[in-house]
């Protein structure tokens, strides 16, 4: 009886504290479901047979993956981070794509493009496309793991709260806190970021980006899917990489389709061929080490046989009177070789059946050690890709970011990070720079190898400065060339000397004639004094083209009112190739176009001609750094409209005498020919030379009350404004 009632007791105080918690009545409602896709639950650890590593897996949106980042190690094509084996416990290895491919374990697979897509639809938040590349904003954040990855600095600043100084004003902090890059980790994906690796054992972004392979292949045969999450973003992002880069891996359970794009045979038939080159380029080199003596020190060099040509395997280091010792070292020389100016470089340093190599020397080195071109930079300098770490020496070489900065010095050139000098010794241990023998009236080019770079690049600069110099021997090929070198640089001497004559010949004409008419045009602006300058505007037509322009005068003289809009057969230009920028601004012309561009009865103004227009406009001449500037002349020569603001301070002139100077911009001839400050500045050439290769112009300015002039190189592209020839 007493069990009974304990029983009923203990069923009555259940049921009372039941219905204090329930409102009085038992819920009928039902928690919402998340879709189908999202559904989420931990999965079978993955027990991985080869290695006997267990990894643990997640279903997310019907699809079983691995929740860590793989780390079974491959015969070949995969890495730690780093080469360190930590790296490899924490974040997984890195994988190439054809090793990834095959990586995952039996009776699991790489994932496709469609497969971490729908991961992001389960994941995600906001899908979009950019370019055919998937987003899915949100995803990263709901995928990444919830520490692990690196905070980053949002560079804004922050208020102090309640903070004030002593005249009253708020205070902030420097900086507002890190941000976190850590993920929440909705859905135990655990995604960490292990970084990546470039072809020549270059590793970076640890910590900060995690890469993931995909089975997906890209149109270019050299290249694969691959997604990614950062720490700055919240988004799973996909996108393209080469092949021989090394990424992580996440394989999902089942056999998987093939990858679409191109087939397994296309990739192994590319690959085979790429290999067989490389195996071609390899069997052409005979490498035959020896050594050989400089007669004039007697100093001992190895030297190496690479593409047919037998190159000094150390830099040189004999003494001449333009040549140092990196920071006046002796020690330095004797390791790194000595540091010539080009003059002596190209005349003097190297022994007797030995020659400065030129550029096509350069290029055959590269080519010779597997090199690819890249395409021709400015002034036609060119880059081979694929060529430093071949050549660099296996020691010596400063670490890049964490990475090893050596190379593998495969065919015993023995390259060295001598450094240079250009005002100041700069570079030891992280660039070696050599002189070329190939040069033109402005400069010379030379070889550059870096610690954080592949590649084996070209550069162009000017004669001054010193470098290292490897010399190469001479050939009866290159006798032939190095006399027919020594005969230009003989003639051009020449032909420079004759120019220089007649040039100062030609200025003191010029000078002469200038000066008589700075005189009369002097005794005409003193007869003109009390007169007021004429605004009375004109029309004319260019016969050429059937254009019309107006014309103003000014201080007696009639100019255009309009930049010129002549085209030329050559050597001028619409701002950014735009017909429409022609119509409003006139053309761009370099300077030998230029003095021929005005029509009949016309001629490209002089430089007294824009002194004339200045004192016309009422400004003052000053002088500063090489530079003139007419005070004043800026704000009354401006077009009413057409120039840009800034910091809302209009850069529109008042354009008191119908001048009407519009803001048309520049060509910069270098870099394919680039663009600058359409609607901030307008150039316009004068007829007067300046020094070798640059000529007169004059400039104006966006909220700038002057008119400035200087010298600039011939080959930029300046608008033209037109004097009437009486």
């Amino acid at each position: 009886m007493r069990i009974f009632i304990w029983v009923v007791l203990t069923a009555a105080l259940v049921w009372a504290l039941s219905m204090l918690m329930g409102g009085g009545k038992p819920s009928t409602e039902k928690k919402p479901s998340r879709p189908w896709y999202a559904r989420v639950k931990s999965g079978k650890p993955l027990r991985d047979d080869r290695d006997a590593k267990v990894y643990k897996t997640v279903v997310i949106g019907g699809k079983t993956w691995m929740a860590e980042n793989l780390n079974y190690q491959t015969p070949r094509g995969s890495w730690c981070y780093r080469n360190n084996d930590s790296n490899c416990v924490k974040y997984g290895r890195l994988y190439n794509w054809k090793t990834a491919k095959s990586a995952c374990p039996s009776g699991w697979h790489l994932p496709t493009v469609d497969e971490w897509d729908d991961l992001g639809k389960a994941a995600g938040s906001q899908r979009d496309t950019y370019n055919g590349l998937i987003n899915w904003g949100g995803a990263g954040k709901n995928l990444k793991a919830s520490s692990g990855w690196d905070s980053y600095n949002t560079g804004r600043k922050t208020e102090r709260r309640g903070a004030r100084s002593a005249d009253g004003q708020r205070t902030y902090m420097a900086d507002e806190p890190n941000k976190s890059g850590d993920g929440i980790n909705r859905y135990g994906f655990s995604a960490l970021p292990g970084g990546n690796r470039r072809p020549d054992d270059y590793f970076f972004t640890v910590g900060t980006d995690g890469t993931w392979w995909t089975a997906t292949t890209s149109r270019n045969k050299g290249s694969a899917g691959t997604m990614s999450m950062s720490h700055r973003t919240d988004d799973l992002d996909e996108a393209t990489s080469p092949k021989d880069y090394g990424f992580s891996v996440r394989c999902v359970l089942g056999e998987g389709d093939a990858a679409d794009g191109q087939s397994e045979e296309d990739d192994e038939i590319y690959e085979r061929n790429e290999k067989e080159q490389a195996e071609q380029a390899e069997q052409q080199i005979a490498i035959d080490s020896s050594y050989f003596t400089d007669e004039r020190d007697r100093k001992k060099y190895r030297a190496v046989m690479i593409g047919g040509k037998r190159w000094m395997a150390e830099n040189l280091s004999y003494k001449t009177p333009d040549s140092w010792c990196y920071d006046g070292m002796i020690d330095s020389c004797a390791k790194y070789g000595r540091l010539y100016r080009w003059t002596s470089a190209s005349s003097a340093a190297c022994p007797a059946g030995w020659h400065l190599p030129f550029r096509e020397d350069w290029y055959g080195l590269a080519q010779a050690v597997g090199g690819k071109q890249r395409r021709a930079g400015w002034k036609g300098t060119i880059d081979w890709d694929g060529v430093s770490k071949k050549l660099k020496a296996k020691s010596g070489w400063n670490d890049h970011d964490g990475n090893s900065g050596n190379g593998t010095d495969n065919y015993g050139f023995h390259a060295m990070p001598g450094g240079y000098y250009s005002g100041a010794f700069r570079g030891i241990g992280n660039r070696g720079e050599w002189w070329s023998a190939t040069w033109d009236d402005s400069g010379v080019f030379y070889a550059r190898l870096y610690n954080g770079s592949n590649e084996l690049s070209e550069h162009y600069d000017d004669k001054t400065g010193n470098r290292s110099v490897r010399c190469v021997e001479t050939s009866s090929a290159d006798l032939a060339k190095m006399k027919h070198e020594e005969e230009l640089m003989r003639q051009r001497a020449e032909q420079l000397r004759n120019e220089e004559l007649q040039r100062q010949k030609e200025e003191e004409q010029q000078r002469k004639r200038e000066e008589e008419q700075r005189k009369k045009e002097e005794e005409q602006r003193k007869k003109e004094t009390a007169q007021k300058i004429e605004k009375a505007t004109a029309v004319f037509t260019d016969l050429r083209d059937g254009k019309k322009y107006r014309s103003v005068k000014i201080g007696g003289k009639t100019w255009m009112a309009e930049n010129l809009n002549y085209t030329t057969p050559s050597g001028s230009w619409c701002y950014d190739n735009q017909a429409s920028n022609c119509a409003k601004y006139g053309r761009l012309y370099n300077w030998k176009t230029a003095k021929t561009a005005c029509p009949e009865g016309w001629h490209l103004s002089t430089r007294h001609d824009w002194d004339w227009l200045s004192q016309a406009s009422v400004s003052e001449k000053k002088s500063n750094g090489g530079s003139i500037y007419w005070h004043g002349s800026g704000a009354k020569l401006r077009n009413k409209k057409g120039w840009n603001e800034f910091q809302g301070k209009s850069g529109d002139g008042t354009d008191d005498f119908g001048f009407a100077a519009l803001p048309g911009g520049a060509r910069n001839y270098r870099n394919g020919g680039s663009f600058d400050n359409l609607g901030y500045y307008g150039y316009w050439w004068t007829a007067t030379e300046g020094n070798s290769g640059f000529a007169n112009h004059r400039n104006m300015g966006y909220t700038l009350d002057y008119v400035e002039e200087r010298n600039q190189d011939v080959d930029y592209g300046f608008s033209v404004r037109c004097v009437a020839d009486n």
